[in-house]
């Protein structure tokens, strides 16, 4: 508690700094006639793409005094308002590229707006006699709300997924699962392009590990989002930017790459570009198998006999994706944009588990042994359109946007499941089979004006209707009757109906040299469950609010601090609503709760980013308090079986320290290095937990010449906390290089994952007369050889007129 105590007073009296070190400057302002405007474009030089959150700030030549400022919309375009007549000076900036300064301009009677015109920014860059590195893009970028990971510039994931881009972004780790936690909580909302996937039967993890790396520009990492993202996720959202170019002409990328122990992937992006429209296309393909081991330990008193249960494990899958997309940007006039996207996706998931169950009393003596050997086979399909109307008007960053977006996926699961007890002949044979859909249609308009005199406002409304529904069938074979029979006990029809209707207002300006964003967002829910078999229905309505605060201010040349606050919601999904009781391991019951209530979420942070010379350095404090916290409850019903549910546990807090830094100590080598560190408590009526824990991840990246990078990235995540248990300690090493010709246009890059073979995942889980020891290992450690080319010098940009700020959860199933 002196933590957080020590924390928010940090953050409380930073704001009373901000505020009343304005006060004598804001009063002078109110005493002036403020009728002049300042405006321009900032670009990328290289790619000639828009740079949104560029600072610009302007200065009175005749004393350098702070005059005003402002930030760059998605297009790059800022305007700076309440500029009096005189001489002035501006500074453009933004984190990764070097400053641009304009040393003299006039604000006269007679020509009060001025326009900067187009302003280009470089990309910091070093040299050396033998060597030189140019246009190297920052790994990390931090923006107003938030960070922005450039995958280029992570060779260490080529030929991988998008699943293995994420081990290599700061603040985030994957469990044996695959499962997603961002500071500690998996809690996360996942957007492609800014939009939920929509795959029905799929999990956020199953989703990702079917991207592949090739395929993403940019990974964007939100974990105190403004009012107009959806407020859905614990610990924020994690937009993963698909690779989309918009130059004249055609442009293209093409790759190929393979791996060790059978993983394959290539993908393919066009685009043409001509006068009127823009016409793109891509198409990805991944397959890959993967081997994984367990062996788990739990030791159990119940009714005052204790036994031992010992499980191994083995999973063999095979997994593979197809998945094409076409859209049209038609651009009517300069004011008035169509476009349309078509996306279609087909993924197969095969696994062939075996399972071997030994169970002992209390005098070691076996008293149960069987193995159960099981195949599951999976096949998703999807289709995805999108519609999209956007109107510009004469004032710049003044537009009008409607989007309208449906998906209809389907989702088949077919089980087969043997199981043979030790001294039986005759195996118990189980066969299941799911049909999952999931529709979806959203409807969102979004208006934002940049009012003279009075900042910039942006409104919107989104109506989003959801409806799932999966049929479940289990069935035993009867060797009396041989033939498959109907187990009534685990049939199932569930279906899940939801409608989130939302407004949302923001009002963002600069107060003083301060950039502040206000937001607030209400939404409106209703949910019905429904369980056909027994008839039973389960509603839950609610209103609630969202507030959002962002403030971020220059406190010196190259040092920025900033403020944020959010409240966010949580809402069960799927699984963990749904009250069929899961047999498919008998020892670990699974059963969902259809009572579930939402967890509601504060977040706060306080932000540091400072350049020393070629040296960044930003640090973040944050504290996130949960309240009716969703958590995994397992509990011991008989000797040997545990049953696993979900509940609404009290409360939770995080809070603790972020630094990012880049360190180029040489010309041809520059470290990439983030640390966090926090603390995680659960507490409860009846469960109780709390631990300090740690992760830091270091990347070494060795320009050896203008066409050969060699990266070097090694991870450590400390011991971590569940509800009830927790994670022990996980590290390795990746490496990786590339190699360029032709003059960038053709690449060759190599990488080996998991160098010394150490990445595992160890756990413990204990409750009222039960410890379960658990240890994980997959195949992690592999090699991959892949190629790169480029249809005229394509060069991928972040194409944020087609983002929308759309959210949703994929953990539908």
């Amino acid at each position: 508690m002196k933590y957080l105590t020590i924390n928010l007073a940090i953050i409380f009296f930073s704001i009373n700094i901000l505020i009343t070190g304005q006060q004598n400057r804001d009063n002078f302002n109110k005493a002036e006639s403020f009728n002049g405007t300042v405006s321009g474009k900032v670009l990328d030089s290289q790619t000639n793409t828009p740079i949104e959150y560029a600072n610009i700030t302007i200065y009175r030549s005749r004393n350098s005094q702070l005059a005003n400022g402002a930030v760059t919309n998605q297009d790059g375009r800022f305007l700076i308002e309440k500029v009096i007549p005189g001489k002035y000076s501006a500074k453009v900036s933004f984190m990764g590229y070097t400053n641009f300064t304009i040393d003299s301009f006039l604000v006269t009677p007679k020509s009060l707006n001025v326009d900067l015109g187009i302003i280009k920014l470089s990309i910091k860059s070093v040299s050396t006699q033998e060597v030189v590195v140019t246009g190297q893009k920052d790994m990390i970028t931090n923006n107003l709300d938030k960070k922005v990971v450039n995958v280029d510039a992570n060779i260490a994931s080529s030929g991988g997924s998008a699943l293995d881009v994420m081990q290599n972004v700061p603040s985030v780790t994957v469990d044996a699962d695959g499962g997603v936690a961002l500071r500690g909580s998996k809690n996360v909302t996942f957007l492609i392009d800014g939009k939920p996937s929509g795959l029905a039967g799929v999990s956020g993890s199953d989703v990702l590990t079917q991207i592949p790396a090739s395929s993403i520009e940019s990974i964007e990492i939100v974990t105190n989002p403004s009012a107009k993202y959806d407020p859905e996720g614990t610990a924020g959202i994690i937009n993963i930017v698909l690779k989309k170019k918009s130059n004249l002409g055609v442009n293209g990328i093409a790759s190929l790459n393979a791996g060790t122990g059978d993983k394959y992937n290539s993908s393919l992006n066009l685009n043409y570009r001509g006068s009127g429209f823009n016409l793109y296309g891509n198409y990805d393909t991944r397959f890959f198998s993967m081997v994984g081991e367990g062996l788990t330990n739990r030791i159990s008193s119940y009714n005052g006999i204790t036994s031992t249960l010992n499980q191994l494990s083995e999973d063999n899958r095979k997994n593979g994706m197809h998945n094409a997309g076409i859209g049209l940007d038609y651009f009517l006039d300069d004011q008035n944009t169509f476009s349309f996207l078509f996306r279609y996706r087909n993924m197969s998931m095969d696994n062939h588990s075996l399972l071997d169950n030994k169970n002992y009393d209390e005098t070691n003596t076996l008293t149960r042994d069987y193995s159960r050997s099981s195949e599951n086979n999976r096949n998703i399909r999807g289709m995805e359109y999108d519609l999209n109307y956007k109107k510009t008007f004469e004032k710049k960053g003044h537009e009008l946007i409607a989007d309208i977006n449906y998906s209809d996926h389907t989702a088949d699961f077919d089980g087969d499941i043997y199981q043979l007890e030790a001294g039986t002949t005759l195996p118990a044979l189980q066969r299941s089979n799911t049909d999952n859909t999931h529709k979806m249609l959203t409807l969102q308009l979004d208006y934002t004006n940049p009012m003279e005199d009075f900042g910039r406002i942006e409104a919107g409304l989104k109506s989003s209707f959801k409806d799932l529904t999966s049929d479940q069938d289990y069935y035993d074979f009867s060797y009396d009757q041989n033939n498959w029979i109907d187990n009534l006990s685990q049939k199932n029809r569930f279906g899940l109906k939801e409608q989130i209707h939302a407004a949302y207002l923001i009002y963002s300006n600069i107060l003083g040299g301060i950039q502040y964003q206000l937001g607030i967002r209400g939404e409106k829910v209703f949910t019905n469950i429904n369980q056909a078999l027994n008839n039973s229905n389960y509603d839950n309505d609610y209103f609630s609010f969202y507030p959002t605060v962002h403030l971020k201010t220059e406190i010196s040349t190259g040092q920025e601090i900033s403020l944020s606050y959010s409240r966010r919601v949580d809402r069960p999904n799927n699984r963990q609503l749904n009250p069929l009781v899961d047999y498919s391991d008998s020892t670990n019951i699974v059963v969902g709760n259809p009572y579930l209530k939402p967890q509601y979420i504060n977040s706060y942070e306080f932000g540091h980013s400072v350049f020393f010379g070629k040296i960044s350095l930003s640090s973040t404090l944050f504290y996130r308090q949960t309240d009716d916290v969703i958590n995994m409850i397992t509990v011991l019903e008989e000797a040997g079986v545990t049953r696993t549910t979900f509940q609404n546990i009290s409360k939770s807090m995080n809070y603790g320290l972020e630094v990012i830094g880049n360190i180029p100590f040489f010309e041809w080598w520059r470290l990439n290095a983030n640390f966090s560190f926090f603390r995680a408590e659960f507490k409860g009526p009846d469960l109780s937990n709390n631990n300090y824990t740690w992760m830091t991840r270091i990347n070494s990246n060795f320009f050896l010449s203008k066409e050969l990078f060699v990266q070097l990235i090694a991870n450590y995540n400390a011991p971590t906390i569940m509800a009830q248990g927790k994670m022990k300690e996980q590290y390795s090493v990746d490496l990786a290089l590339r190699k360029d010709f032709m003059e960038g246009k053709l690449s060759l890059n190599f990488r080996v994952s998991d160098i010394f073979k150490t990445r595992k995942y160890d756990s413990e889980t204990f409750g009222t007369g039960f410890n379960t020891i658990s240890t994980r290992t997959m195949d992690s450690r592999g090699a991959f050889l892949g190629i790169s080319y480029k249809l005229n010098n394509y060069k991928s940009d972040q194409e944020k007129e087609r983002r929308r700020t759309d959210d949703g959860n994929m953990e539908d199933f």
